[in-house]
Parts: structure tokens; sequence; C-alpha cells
């Protein structure tokens, strides 16, 4: 297996025009075997939203999350540049960003970090609880369900 890295492309074809990549494998000067790949090159877009979350959290803690942007090649997409929202449903009571986010310039993640859960949502939700993540532009949404535990609310004597 050979790997190469990193190719980059200075032009973006539209419709159906496509690009070939020329490989030679070459042993000094001389030309053992050649390969020719069509690549449609251009065209990829925002295509959904993943999210990386422990998937239990303890009621009153804070934890983090982690949105990333894939592109419709199903790589990373670092060029999103809408707003995307989250959204907590089963927990009247929790902590989390409210409006608006934007993910870094240039990058395909973005760490949010302070969300809390309340006891009274965990209770009420038998233990569960969802985030959703919708982006402007972007049909697809991602879910991310939680099982929630009550806060230890024992007195240590």
């Amino acid at each position: 297996t050979l790997y190469f890295g990193p190719i980059t492309c200075g032009t973006v074809n539209t419709g159906t025009d496509q690009t070939t990549l020329n490989v030679a494998l070459k042993e000094g000067t001389q030309t053992i075997d050649t390969v020719a790949k069509p690549l449609a090159i251009g065209g990829v877009t925002m295509s959904k939203f993943e999210i990386t979350a422990p998937a239990n959290v303890v009621a009153g803690d804070t934890f983090d999350i982690v949105v990333k942007t894939v592109g419709t090649n199903n790589i990373p997409y670092t060029s999103y540049t809408d707003d995307f929202f989250i959204v907590v449903e089963g927990d009247n009571d929790a902590i989390f960003p409210k409006g608006p986010q934007k993910m870094p310039v240039g990058s395909a993640e973005k760490t949010i970090s302070g969300i809390k859960f309340s006891n009274k949502g965990a209770i009420s939700n038998g233990g569960t609880i969802k985030i959703t993540i919708r982006g402007t532009g972007v049909t697809d949404t991602a879910e991310k369900s939680f099982t929630v535990t009550d806060a230890d609310l024992s007195i240590i004597k």
C-alpha cells in the first residue's frame, strides 16, 4: 500500500466535467506501471453534523460535546460558515448555549463546553434526554440521546 498526501487541486470542475489523476510507478527513471483515475473535483457541500459525547452523564455535572461538520464526500467539511443551533429535548432546566453557534474558521469541529442537565429533567423523562444539532442550509440533523443519572444528593456524615 502506498500513501500520498497532501494532494491539492487548484481548479473546480462543474457538471459532468472530470479531471484525471495520473500516477506513474517508477523504479529510477523506468516506468513500471501507470494508473489513471477519473476524479470529480469540486461540488462538495455540507452534508451533515456529527456529535461526539459521553453516553452517560450525571445530572448537575457539566460535560462537553464535540460538533463536527461532514461534507457530501463523507470527510470533514471545513467551509461551513452558516449558523447551527443546539436543541435540548426533555429538560427545560438544562444549561446549554442558546442562539446561533458558529464553527471556527477553517475547522470542521467545535467543542461545546458547560452543558448541564438538571435532576428534574432526568427524573421526569425516565433518565433520557436528547440533544439535536440543526444547521442553516443542512437538511439532516444530528441527534444524541443521553442516559442521565440523578446527582448524589445524600449527605455525608
